[in-house]
């Protein structure tokens, strides 16, 4: 054994020569947390949502010595190293015993390391071997002479494993027992103290009974050191151990994704070691549930995806994720985050057409033609449908957005210009459209065009927010290790439209009434207080959508497949609006918001008649008060409503010679020109357009005439050689007055002959053509191109 001794000595002053020459700088890992430090996210209210291992691929928190209780630091010391405070590092005795030990048995027998020897190890990764154990007892010393015993017990007290790769005793106080090390026992802290030693061995989930046992040697070596008395460690020693279920939190995974991402490009992750999002946690719960909802109930109709955004208008810091409907099943969707997935948004974008051309002079009672519409593009004749397969005629503005007509829409979208369209919508945060404007023409009113559920939930937010955008954020607080708050890119809000306008919009919205004819008198949109919502629904039922806000809260619902698929008839109002009622109603609880905001003073009102729009007139049923941009009031008397005279004996037009008893007074309504089609379909009661023989009134003849409606002159068609020609015939429109029939030429050759409501088909071929309409008495010609 002497010989033994002899050569342990040997070997560490061997260590101390190769520390010595070798002069390493202090490692950053001693120095500096943010080498190891897990990143902690929480929500709002600072309750856990995930931990992300630190540099090292452990768990790991970081916490200074001051805030340690001290009787933990002594139970710590007293148990790894009691005469940590008199050494340079190494304990010569128990050092060479030790080494002498592990030469006697040529391997690893015996510990004996201090705890700078033990921190030696962990901040130079070095083996556990002979040569090891010499290197480290040659660093500890190193480490002495560059740190102070302060230093090193707070880099240790870091930096020692406690099992189950945990690292650290804030980590483990946590992790174990489900507290800061601020409100241990006297016996939670013995028995924290004491798993450094040896992790696996006591293991409190496997072997909580061998760690009671080595609980109890700690305390009475802290009773032996004068640390405290008997009786107080008997207590501590019987104290019961209410560990935390093993496994760790893992909430709000798609959020954390979110803020994780924000925060690497604010440049902050890397030094960050709390997270605190904007998350609130009954907006998660409910929007979670929601969504997890989905799939049983909508399942038979090929509904498996959901995702949900809810955010806070006025600060845009998001409330909940729901990326998709279980992050563990990726039937479901799994982990891929729906709203950051590009899918098309259907007529959720259409508020933002009509918020253009309310600018371009447009107003809420403007009238518009829901009739079927015919519109050039690159890829042929475009034929858009409303969602109910009807057409409307003639519908104000305000009446064609809160019940989502499309072709109204479309129309628009044509008189404003596709460039016009697709730069307000990139204005407004949508830069997934990044095609040029032909690519998507008219169609983008539709929702033509891939967009982020996220992205929707903010650009809503700028209508809430009075017409300002603000980019989402994830962000609320974050801190490096040593609890110092880091600086994040200061947020600037930009106009995109004017509060008058967004007004507008908001009213349009959450008008209830106006939307009636598309939603009926009791839909999942009608909640218990006033909202301004939207809907949407893609080509071929594969996205439906629902966004909209009240107060100051926003949730925006996709319901589809991720896989692309198509759903079984569902619809924005069956599939995503009833996600969006639960989310919305569990952001206020009891606390309903108030009323819609007051209207700016740009807003003004007027009353108009409910048909044409313009101010009443004598022959007007009713009247309703109406929204305008100041200026923008209707000047002009309805040109729709007339009370008509008319004979009894046939229903036509009573002269000023027909006895009373003859005559009755009767309210009609007159067609806008380009009606005639739609109202025919609709046996739509026009006033007639002669006088009765037996009481002829001042113009019993009238001159006739005709006039071409579609196409229009210039108008370009492209025959699409993919699809049958008999398949491609141009429909021919004319408006014909003082005439029973109509011919249609084409190049001079008659293509049909044909009475009310005057329409007939061609089959057009190559090149230009005059087409040409014409009565007995009068016609019209104009050019049309075909490719």
């Amino acid at each position: 054994m002497g010989i033994a001794r002899t050569l342990a000595a040997t070997a560490l002053l061997v260590g101390l020569a190769a520390a010595a020459i070798w002069v390493p700088a202090v490692p950053r890992i001693l120095t500096d947390p943010k080498t190891y430090a897990s990143v902690h996210f929480t929500d709002r209210d600072e309750n856990p949502l995930r931990q992300a291992r630190g540099g090292r691929g452990e768990h790991a928190t970081w916490i200074e010595l001051a805030r340690i209780p001290p009787e933990l630091v002594q139970a710590t010391v007293i148990s790894e190293d009691a005469d940590f405070l008199y050494h340079h590092g190494v304990d010569p005795t128990g050092a060479v015993r030790a080494v002498a030990l592990d030469l006697g048995e040529m391997r690893v027998v015996s510990g004996g390391s201090t705890i700078t020897m033990q921190l030696a190890r962990i901040a130079w990764k070095l083996p556990r071997n002979l040569w090891g154990k010499v290197l480290q007892a040659g660093l500890a010393t190193w480490l002495e002479l560059r740190m102070s015993k302060r230093e090193i017990l707070e880099a240790y007290l870091n930096l020692a494993p406690y099992g189950r790769e945990v690292v650290g005793i804030e980590e483990a106080s946590r992790a174990f027992l489900g507290k800061p090390v601020a409100h241990l026992t006297l016996g939670e802290a013995a028995a924290l103290a004491s798993l450094p030693r040896s992790p696996a061995l006591y293991d409190p989930y496997r072997f909580e009974e061998r760690l009671r046992v080595r609980r109890r040697h700690v305390l009475g070596l802290m009773v032996g050191r004068g640390a405290m008395d008997r009786s107080r460690a008997r207590r501590a020693a019987a104290e019961p151990l209410y560990l935390q279920p093993p496994g760790r939190s893992f909430r709000a995974p798609h959020l954390v994704e979110v803020a994780r991402a924000e925060a690497a490009r604010a440049g902050v992750l890397e030094h960050a070691a709390r997270i605190r999002t904007t998350l609130d946690p009954a907006v998660q719960a409910a929007a979670l549930h929601a969504c997890g909802r989905v799939p049983r109930e909508l399942g038979d109709r090929n509904v498996s995806g959901c995702a949900v955004v809810a955010l806070r208008a006025s600060t845009s810091e998001l409330l909940a994720v729901v990326g998709s409907a279980r992050w563990d099943d990726e039937e479901h969707g799994g982990q891929v985050n729906g709203a950051l997935a590009l899918r098309q948004p259907g007529s959720t974008l259409k508020p933002f057409v009509y918020g253009l051309a309310f600018e371009e002079g447009l107003t809420p009672a403007s009238l518009l033609f829901d009739v079927e519409s015919h519109f050039a593009t690159p890829q042929g004749d475009f034929v858009p449908r409303n969602y109910d397969d009807r057409h409307h005629g003639p519908v104000r503005a305000r009446e064609a957005l809160a019940n989502s007509y499309n072709i109204p829409a479309v129309l628009l979208a044509e008189r404003l210009g596709p460039d016009a369209v697709l730069g307000r919508l990139r204005a407004l945060g949508f830069w997934t459209l990044d095609q040029d404007a032909t690519h998507y023409g008219v169609g983008l009113a539709l929702g033509d065009g891939e967009v982020r559920l996220l992205d929707l939930a903010a650009a809503y937010a700028a209508i809430a927010r009075g017409g300002t955008l603000l980019g989402p954020t994830a962000l609320r607080e974050v801190r490096d290790p040593r609890g110092r708050p880091l600086s994040l890119p200061r947020r600037e809000a930009r106009r995109v439209m004017s509060p008058e306008i967004a007004y507008l919009l908001t009213d349009i919205l959450s008008d209830r009434e106006a939307r009636l004819g598309a939603f009926g008198d009791s839909s999942a949109l009608d909640l218990p207080f006033p909202v301004s919502v939207k809907t949407g629904t893609s080509k071929g039922y594969r996205d439906n959508w629902t966004v909209g806000f009240a107060g100051d809260v926003v949730v925006a619902v996709w319901v589809g497949n991720f896989d692309g698929s198509e759903m079984h008839g569902v619809s924005g109002v069956t599939g995503a609006a009833p996600v969006f009622r639960a989310v919305m109603t569990s952001a206020f609880g009891d606390q309903a918001p108030g009323r819609l905001p007051s209207p700016p003073g740009g807003i003004t009102t007027a009353r108009v008649c409910p048909l044409s729009g313009a101010l009443p007139g004598p022959s007007c049923p009713r009247t309703i008060t109406e929204r305008f941009l100041a200026g923008t009031e209707p000047r002009d008397t309805c040109p729709l409503h007339e009370t008509v005279a008319i004979d009894r004996r046939n229903g036509l037009r009573a002269g000023s010679g027909c006895r009373s008893d003859h005559t009755v007074l009767r309210r009609f309504a007159h067609l806008p020109a380009g009606l005639e089609r739609w109202a025919a379909g609709r046996l739509w009661p026009l006033p007639p357009d002669r006088y009765s023989p037996f009481c002829p009134g001042p113009d019993t003849t009238r001159a006739a005439s005709v006039t071409l409606t579609f196409p229009l002159s210039g108008d370009r068609f492209v025959i699409d050689r993919s699809r049958p020609r008999a398949h491609q015939a141009v429909p021919l429109r004319a408006r014909v007055q003082g005439a029973d029939r109509v011919i249609f030429l084409v190049d001079g050759r008659p293509v049909a002959e044909v009475g009310a409501p005057f329409e007939a088909t061609w089959l057009p071929t190559h090149g230009e053509h005059q087409l040409t309409a014409r009565t007995g008495t009068a016609s019209v010609s104009i050019p049309v191109l075909v490719e």
